[in-house]
């Protein structure tokens, strides 16, 4: 074929007259970003993608399964074209604005609970959680003797409509003191296993640990609490709880405890002969416990030890069988301590970051660094992403994925920014083996002084574009903080 026949075959606009339906079947297997460069090679393309409602459905779809988004979060039968074109590039609209330093900009909405009014209720100023996907919020109350968990539908209504809960259930075993709620996600079978520790409400010796799902039928859109597994235990067993799959850990001065909720076995293990000092955080990641030192000075890697059913004292198993260990020597440190990145996702898409707070006055005073515990899945030990510096942070601090390529931490204490709380946002390739730092801050009006303190524990949405702050206050002279829940919306 001569040149001149050649051009008589493609438009004059520089692309070849495709059939609609095999152009369609091509676009389909693209990501969000080579989509959006596809549409910016020709004005033709451009046209007819843009208004493409099937692209942009099937974006979003592809969007919510990737970022793990909880079910039904995305409205999208009831959205226009447009709307689906603004969710499935939100991501990536917004990670070019965190790079390039022009974040959009925010929209606050108090949100307003409206609780059963049967009896009376105490918070504990306990921390509401923001599903991925903006529409799901879970929160927890007491009763004085039980404890409530709550799901709230925020779809329904403008965000600052008083509103009622679409799902309760109540403990299964009194108590209401030192609440903790952990939650996770499992794709596979679409539902959320929330897990409830709470101190036994007659004797303190005894803790409770209560597990449920939340679970989203095929033909209804509204969920459903429903308890699976329950596990009383002494006090003194420790802290630091951790819910990954089906193994719940937690661990005091001498040894951590694992709790199998799915088959209700359990087992130890004792590490001060091997440490000289406490742990800081235990957590499992596939079939291998991790500890994180109360100096982190060393990660080790354990295989997880055989369980044995909670109707018999739990086996302590001595430090044996180390699969790897990570030595890092860090000096003149202050404490650390640990947090997981994107606790909604299932742990074998986590990040694991352990915060470094060295003393006053030195060069790097607050900063962390990753431990991949993706790799340990690959039969390799756990990788070190960019350590020690270059991510700065503040103490006490909450880290969370924004997506999937991004982070988002906020400062929670009141000196580092007393006219309003300042979210330091940094971007990581999921390409690349380091974290890079992104010049740009996101600042609300939250205003954060000793009468006013808030925190980021919710997982953020880029697809949704939202994000959750619960904040507490109080009046001066007054005892008692008083909760109150903010949604952000990017624009």
């Amino acid at each position: 074929m001569n040149q001149s026949q050649t051009a008589q075959r493609i438009p004059h606009d520089g692309f070849p007259r495709l059939h609609w339906d095999t152009l369609l079947a091509v676009v389909c297997l693209l990501d969000v970003g080579s989509i959006v460069k596809l549409m910016m090679t020709c004005k033709s393309l451009q046209t007819q993608l843009r208004q493409s409602r099937y692209v942009w459905r099937r974006a979003c779809y592809l969007l919510a399964d990737e970022e793990f988004l909880a079910p039904h979060s995305l409205l999208l039968d009831s959205m226009t074209t447009d709307d689906l074109y603004r969710c499935a590039t939100r991501p990536l609209r917004l990670r070019t604005a965190i790079i390039n330093d022009k974040i959009p900009p925010l929209y606050p909405r108090r949100l307003v609970f409206r609780y059963p009014r049967e009896i009376g209720w105490r918070w504990h100023n306990r921390p509401s959680h923001l599903l991925p996907g903006g529409r799901w919020l879970l929160d927890s109350a007491s009763d004085y003797e039980y404890v409530h968990l709550f799901c709230w539908d925020l779809s329904l209504g403008p965000p600052e409509a008083s509103r009622q809960p679409v799902a309760t259930i109540k403990a299964g075993l009194p108590g209401d003191e030192n609440i903790q709620l952990q939650i996770q996600y499992s794709p596979i079978h679409q539902r959320a296993a929330v897990l409830l520790s709470v101190d036994d409400l007659h004797d303190e010796e005894f803790h409770h640990k209560e597990v449920f799902h939340l679970i989203w039928t095929t033909g209804d859109q509204v969920p459903q609490f429903v308890s699976v597994a329950r596990l009383t235990c002494e006090d003194a067993d420790g802290d630091g709880m951790e819910l990954c799959d089906d193994i719940v850990s937690w661990y005091n001065n001498t040894c951590v405890t694992l709790w199998n909720w799915q088959s209700d076995t359990w087992a130890k293990i004792g590490y001060a002969a091997y440490f000289s000092e406490s742990i800081s955080h235990a957590w499992v990641q596939s079939q291998y416990v991790f500890l994180l030192t109360y100096r982190a000075d060393s990660v080790m890697v354990l295989g997880l030890p055989p369980m044995e059913p909670t109707a018999q004292l739990a086996s302590v198993h001595p430090v044996s069988g180390v699969e790897w260990s990570l030595p890092m020597v860090i000096h003149s440190l202050r404490y650390s301590s640990h947090i997981t990145l994107g606790g909604w996702k299932p742990t074998q898409h986590r990040l694991y970051n352990v915060r470094v707070h060295g003393t006053r006055g030195s060069p790097e005073p607050d900063s962390c660094f990753f431990v991949d515990t993706r790799s340990v899945l690959d039969g390799v030990p756990p990788r070190i992403i960019h350590p020690f510096t270059s991510f700065p942070i503040h103490p006490r601090s909450h880290a969370h994925h924004l997506a999937s390529d991004l982070l988002i931490t906020m400062g929670s204490l009141p000196h580092h920014q007393p006219d309003g709380a300042t979210f330091h946002m940094r971007a990581y390739p999921s390409s690349e083996s380091t974290l890079f730092p992104a010049p740009a801050t996101l600042r609300t009006d939250i205003a954060l002084n000793r009468w006013h303190k808030a925190y980021l524990t919710s997982d953020p949405c880029a697809v949704s574009g939202t994000f959750l702050v619960n904040e507490w206050h109080r009046e001066k002279g007054a005892m008692e903080w008083l909760p109150s829940v903010t949604l952000f919306m990017f624009n």
